[in-house]
This record gives C-alpha cells, sequence and structure tokens, in this order.
C-alpha cells in the first residue's frame, strides 16, 4: 500500500458473492499499512477471498488477493 490515496477490501464467499466491502482505507504509519475492523457477523463457515483494491478518482485496479478459511464455532 501506499501508491494509491484510497484502498477498498472485499471478502467475496465461494459462490462469488461479496459478503463485505471496507471502503475509504488510507495508508497510515510510517509503513503505510491498512488497518480496518471486522465484525465476523455475516459469515458463516466456508473459503473465502479477500481482495484488495487500490482506487484513485473512478478508477480501481485489484493490487491483491487472499483466500481464507473461517471457522465458526
Amino acid at each position: 500500500p501506499g501508491a494509491f490515496p484510497n484502498y477498498e477490501v472485499e471478502f467475496v464467499d465461494a459462490r462469488g458473492g461479496i459478503v463485505r466491502k471496507i471502503s475509504g482505507l488510507r495508508p497510515t504509519g510510517d509503513d503505510g499499512a491498512l488497518s480496518f475492523q471486522l465484525n465476523r457477523s455475516g459469515f458463516s463457515s466456508g473459503k473465502y477471498k479477500l481482495r484488495l483494491f487500490g482506487r484513485q478518482g473512478k478508477t480501481m485496479s485489484q493490487l491483491e488477493e487472499h483466500e481464507l478459511l473461517v471457522t465458526v464455532r
């Protein structure tokens, strides 16, 4: 992070549906880290993808994608 003024994170379920979207993220600190809080409500056990986008104006670029495994007890 750091190349864009704003970032967005999407959590996508195994069917490709967006479960949660967090936008307006801005890098903080000396290392330019992105930080956000996530409430687990709305997530059930299963595989998800976390997609990170950089946003500049109306242009969005996907930067990374990571697989997550959620286990609800």
